[in-house]
């Protein structure tokens, strides 16, 4: 009968020191690319809800809620975190960037700055 715990408990040990805790999951810097990604698509949304504000093209008002909303708001927090975190691990860490690609940093740093001149331009009217 002991044998049976012991190998019982030889194989949870087993098990749990395989497992890969969050902390290693955290250093892969995936969740880095998954907050571009999801900027990147915030992003989207936003230059769809400017195009809605000079054209009313879509006529499903619930979807165009959603569209207004993801793109205005949620775009206008996703981005400068995800550019604060390019930029922290920019200094910190250089490798930290190699799961992201060129090109979606480059093209949330571009929409960044068109909704920075975006918002001074509301603002100057």
């Amino acid at each position: 009968m002991e044998g049976f715990w012991q190998r019982g408990l030889s194989s949870y040990v087993q098990f749990k020191r395989d497992k890969i805790n969050s902390f290693d999951l955290i250093l892969s810097m995936r969740w880095l690319l998954f907050l571009s990604r999801l900027a990147f698509v915030c992003n989207c949304f936003f230059l769809l809800a400017l195009s809605l504000q000079f054209g009313r093209w879509f006529q499903n008002q619930d979807a165009e809620a959603t569209i207004i909303i993801i793109g205005y708001f949620m775009s206008a927090l996703l981005n400068p975190v995800a550019l604060v975190c390019y930029a922290l691990l920019f200094f910190v860490k250089r490798a930290g960037l190699n799961p992201v690609p060129k090109w979606l940093m480059v093209a949330n740093s571009l929409f960044l700055i068109f909704q920075v001149f975006y918002i001074l331009h509301l603002n100057g009217r």
